[in-house]
């Protein structure tokens, strides 16, 4: 009887998903640039004050397929929505969301200050929201 993929090492394993294996390190990587591209641009094009990271791909636990979760601060109401826009114009790999940190649920917002990677400003250590 032939073995199954329960029945291999993980040494074996490798053999037959190293391919998949580099690819998904990869795309995490391409990921984390495309969105820090867009913090970047979020800063500077709408005014945001802080753009944050989160969700599987700030964690790393994103499997195969995943998006990209970014929260603004500081983006106004009247130019929200052409963020948006904006945000899920680029890319086709990814889903992409972007929410406002001021707007949002306060459940979602604590797992954003809990687990969020601050973009933009870059310099900034702090992960702090303010009110």
């Amino acid at each position: 009887m032939a073995a199954t993929a329960a029945d291999l090492s993980k040494e074996q394993l490798k053999r037959y998903r190293p391919f998949k294996i580099g690819k998904r390190t990869g795309l995490s990587s391409e990921a984390k640039k495309v969105a820090a591209f867009i913090a970047r641009e979020l800063g500077t094009r709408y005014g945001a004050r802080k753009v944050i990271l989160f969700g599987s791909l700030a964690r790393g636990d994103q499997g195969p397929v995943f998006d990209i979760d970014l929260a603004a601060k500081g983006i106004s109401p009247a130019r929200f929505f052409e963020a948006v826009a904006f945000v899920t114009s680029q890319s086709r790999k990814w889903k992409m969301d972007l929410v406002d940190i001021d707007d949002c649920a306060g459940s979602l917002r604590d797992i954003i200050e809990k687990e969020g990677v601050v973009l933009w400003p870059a310099r900034e250590p702090s992960l702090r929201l303010e009110s």
